[in-house]
């Protein structure tokens, strides 16, 4: 545990994570010039299969509905052990290979993952999914809150936890989020969206959900705005933006009040 009570010499200083975004599913253009506008720097690959090393990237889309490979597999769960964030794609029936992508990950990786199914027949076929304010890590209102979440015939995940039930439609869970704590091992952070195109369907908010879902898989859980993280320099504090909630890392700077609360207890 850790309190920090008093004043700490921090200014502000804009994060940009380095991505890696894989996949051939369609809206992958959307999501790199949606990540490349927000200061992040995106290294695309037009491939089903990642590279041998994932090492210089602090997040990995994968935007595909093919079969990852077992090593791939294995790759992205050392990724997640090590504190970093993944996202994954699944889709409705028939069952995408995409789908048993992120089954896989989640049984490797999520402490309920037995309770956890990606890809349900209980699913209705609708086009809107409903944000759930409640979920985990403000993943839904920060640093945007979108009215819904546009797709044109998402899959559905079964088993999951309220606090990871990211967007909801009728029949069933359509987004679902897991951070740290939700981990066997205690890092790292994965998303799964249960439909492709969800960024190539004229989704007026789609630009505000990669800039969600990136705030959210980077890491920072905002217990009351900061918390310690993997540092730039000595006694860095990863915050949201008192003007926007856009990620910052906090340096030392100028003059700012943090208390002992908010230091990542969350």
């Amino acid at each position: 545990l850790v309190i920090l009570v008093g004043t700490l010499l921090v200014s502000p200083v804009a994060i940009a994570d380095r991505v890696l975004l894989a996949g051939t599913a369609s809206g992958s253009g959307t999501i790199q010039a949606e990540l490349q506008a927000l200061g992040h720097a995106v290294t695309r690959t037009d491939s089903d299969t990642l590279p041998a090393s994932l090492a210089s990237f602090d997040t990995v889309w994968v935007h595909t509905l093919a079969a990852l490979s077992p090593t791939d597999i294995g790759l992205l769960a050392a990724f997640v052990e090590a504190g970093k964030g993944v996202y994954l794609t699944g889709a409705s029936l028939p069952a995408p290979p995409s789908n048993a992508n992120a089954e896989a990950l989640v049984n490797a990786t999520v402490i309920d993952a037995a309770s956890i199914t990606v890809g349900t027949g209980a699913c209705s076929f609708v086009f809107n999914g409903n944000p759930n304010p409640a979920a985990v890590d403000r993943i839904t209102t920060v640093p945007h809150a979108p009215s819904y979440m546009a797709y044109a015939a998402a899959g559905c995940i079964a088993g999951v936890a309220p606090a990871n039930q990211v967007v909801t439609g009728t029949g069933g869970i359509r987004v679902g989020a897991w951070r740290d704590a939700d981990m066997m091992g205690g890092l790292g952070r994965i998303a799964v969206v249960m439909d492709a195109s969800w960024a190539s369907v004229g989704d007026p908010w789609s630009d505000e959900w990669v800039a969600n879902l990136q705030r959210f898989l980077g890491g920072t859980r905002f217990a009351s705005g900061c918390e310690l993280g993997a540092p730039v320099a000595d006694g860095v504090l990863r915050c949201d933006s008192p003007v926007d909630g856009a990620l910052v890392d906090l340096v030392p700077g100028a003059p700012v009040a943090v208390t002992g609360s908010a230091l990542g207890l969350s």
